[in-house]
């Protein structure tokens, strides 16, 4: 005798994407396209790169008729030769943020504007004992 309920479909066999008219697959292929953006995959562990020295930041002057660039820094005041002065003062009228000695490598990067490049460019100058 007819209760009056719908009936349930009973499953009647073959796979479960059947039985779920289709769907199952997108939806575990979208699931997988979802976690996959909010999941970094990675095959080997991060590798640190070797902590490279930022440099102390300094106001050089220099000193064109003795080639030479003074600055200090905190462990006092240093004068060194240079072999390009004059670059040196067209570099550090084009600086976007305070020269900075390297002590380890003897060398003063000044960064200058550059077209295109919002950090700017590093440009290097050897520095020697004076």
């Amino acid at each position: 005798a007819p209760t009056g309920r719908t009936p349930t479909p009973c499953f009647t066999g073959g796979s479960d994407e059947e039985a779920a008219g289709g769907n199952l697959r997108r939806q575990e292929q979208a699931k997988v396209f979802w976690m996959s953006l909010r999941t970094p995959i990675t095959s080997r562990p991060r590798q640190t790169a070797p902590q490279q020295s930022t440099g102390i930041p300094v106001l050089p002057a220099v000193d064109f008729h003795r080639s030479a660039v003074t600055f200090q820094t905190p462990t006092g005041h240093h004068t060194y030769g240079t072999q390009e002065p004059e670059q040196l003062a067209v570099a550090l009228t084009q600086a976007v943020r305070p020269a900075r000695w390297i002590p380890e490598l003897g060398t003063l990067v000044v960064t200058v504007a550059q077209t295109g490049v919002r950090s700017g460019r590093n440009v290097g100058f050897r520095l020697f004992a004076y």
